[in-house]
């Protein structure tokens, strides 16, 4: 789970590694286009841990989404193994 706090029309990153080469990187950036939709736009990078087989998801993608909705925006299945990512984004406008 990542959790990312932008000001609108602004952008973050988050950038988390651990020893043994599993990486998950988010750039995303938000605008809040109506009072019902917000405008999103993602980076991912997600590389599990390093095995012989080695993996990678890199995905950019824009959506509009309704504020406090959960939204499935991606999935996808590793092509080595039974992994599956899905990717679920709930962009909410904190006053």
């Amino acid at each position: 789970v990542v959790s990312m706090l932008v000001r609108d029309r602004e952008s973050g990153r988050i950038r988390s590694s651990n020893p043994n080469g599993g990486v998950l990187n988010v750039d995303g950036q938000s605008e809040v286009v109506a009072e019902d939709r917000i405008a999103v736009y993602l980076t991912i990078e997600y590389q599990p841990e390093r095995t012989a087989n080695i993996t990678m998801l890199n995905q950019s993608i824009s959506v509009l989404l309704a504020p406090g909705k959960p939204t499935i925006i991606s999935q996808s299945a590793d092509p080595n193994t039974d992994r599956k990512v899905a990717v679920e984004v709930t962009a909410t406008v904190v006053k």
